[in-house]
C-alpha cells in the first residue's frame, strides 16, 4: 500500500506535522495533560477557541462515522438474517408493483 504522493508531501511538511501534534493532543487526551504536553513537544499551549475549534472538527468526524458505520452494520445484519426478524420469524419479502 503507498500514500498519495499529495499526502505524503503534505506529512512531511513541519507546519502538517506541528498542526498534526497540535490536533492530536486536544483531542485525544484530557485537558489536564494537554498543557505537559504540549511543553514536552515544544509548542505553546493552543488558545480556548484554537481547541474548542478541534473538538468540534473531531465531533465532527465521528459523527459522520458512526453514521457510516450503523449503515453498513445494519445491511449486514439485515441481509445476513436474510431479511428475516429475530424475534417473530417475520421474513420482509419485497414485491414489484406492476
Amino acid at each position: 500500500m503507498q500514500l498519495d504522493p499529495v499526502v505524503l508531501a503534505a506529512m512531511q511538511g513541519p507546519a502538517w506535522r506541528q498542526e498534526a501534534r497540535k490536533r492530536l493532543v486536544a483531542a485525544y487526551f484530557p485537558p489536564e495533560e494537554q498543557v505537559a504536553l504540549y511543553a514536552a513537544l515544544g509548542m505553546p499551549v493552543p488558545s480556548s477557541e484554537e481547541l474548542s475549534e478541534v473538538r468540534e472538527d473531531v465531533l465532527t468526524y465521528k459523527s459522520q462515522m458512526s453514521r457510516g458505520r450503523d449503515a453498513r452494520f445494519k445491511v449486514s445484519v439485515i441481509s445476513g438474517y436474510h431479511f428475516t426478524c429475530a424475534l417473530t420469524g417475520y421474513r420482509l419479502i419485497a414485491s414489484k408493483s406492476t
